[in-house]
């Protein structure tokens, strides 16, 4: 029991802490397949994001980071367009810089089980200026990891206008005007 004690008190002061980086594959699970413990602490800790776990722990992880702190996730892509995280958008919109959006799409790893539209998003806890501009990667098309990976090495990127995409209906996150 003593070691178990230590192991926690161990994992409580790591969650207290505040970090540069923050890096991890998010955990998907939307609201309804998450138990009522997990719903009712994502409605009252996360009411902007609730609707899946994926898009709490984006939230948490820039939580987790001090001023200045950055985070870089793999994240389902659907909450850059779909009206239920209108709120979640805005919000990161007007209080974070984003650096990087990279659109995957489908089949972006190597195990079957990640079929499903992902992206890599990187934020970083700095209020943007009406100038802040993120990186747009599309590699949606291209059908392997290792096609993916090279689009995302040597294809165009895009400069997208940060304030921007708050003009767009439901504040969607695209890279074209």
């Amino acid at each position: 029991m003593a070691v178990t004690a230590r192991g926690l008190a161990k994992a409580a002061e790591i969650l207290a802490s505040q970090f540069t980086l923050v890096a991890t594959n998010v955990p998907y699970l939307g609201g309804p397949k998450q138990d009522d413990v997990l719903k009712d602490y994502c409605a009252r800790v996360h009411p902007k994001a609730k609707a899946d776990l994926a898009t709490c722990f984006i939230e948490r992880s820039v939580d987790f980071c001090t001023v200045g702190g950055s985070t870089a996730l793999v994240t389902p892509q659907n909450w850059l367009f779909l009206a239920s995280y209108e709120a979640l958008r805005t919000k990161l919109l007007k209080d974070h810089s984003w650096n990087s959006v990279s659109r995957l799409g489908p089949k972006a790893f190597q195990t079957p089980m990640w079929d499903f539209n992902v992206m890599l998003f990187g934020i970083s806890k700095v209020r943007p200026t009406l100038d802040s501009t993120f990186m747009g990667v599309e590699a949606f098309s291209q059908k392997s990891p290792e096609e993916k990976s090279l689009e995302m090495a040597t294809g165009k990127a895009r400069t997208v206008q940060q304030a921007a995409q708050l003009k767009n209906p439901d504040a969607r996150v695209t890279f074209d005007s």
